[in-house]
């Protein structure tokens, strides 16, 4: 079952989580670095994925988390392509593989 917690409730004793998500705004250290001190802090106990709905961010707190925690890691570009899929499905009604997306994402980017 999904719990959301205040990221500030998360600093003070070890997270017993199989997933975080993070749906902020921000992933860089650069962009917030109050935040960044305060997830330095995240002791995450059994995590599996940590998710950052944000994309494109090379330096990326989140990412760092995930690997500290040895969990896995996803941005929110495959997210992004599976939008693209359901509204391009939508408007013409054609299926296309969110890999195509995701490519033209990467392309661009």
């Amino acid at each position: 079952q999904a719990v959301p917690m205040l990221l500030s409730s998360l600093a003070c004793a070890p997270v017993n989580a199989f997933v975080i998500i993070n749906a902020a705004s921000v992933s860089s250290p650069d962009e917030a670095p109050e935040l960044a001190a305060l997830v330095q802090r995240i002791a995450l106990s059994d995590c599996r994925l940590v998710m950052d709905l944000n994309y494109g961010r090379t330096a990326n707190m989140w990412k760092d988390l995930a690997d500290r925690s040895h969990a896995d890691f996803v941005d929110g570009l495959p997210l992004l392509a599976r939008q693209a899929c359901h509204s391009f499905r939508l408007w013409t009604g054609a299926d296309v593989d969110s890999d195509m997306f995701i490519n033209a994402l990467e392309a661009t980017g």
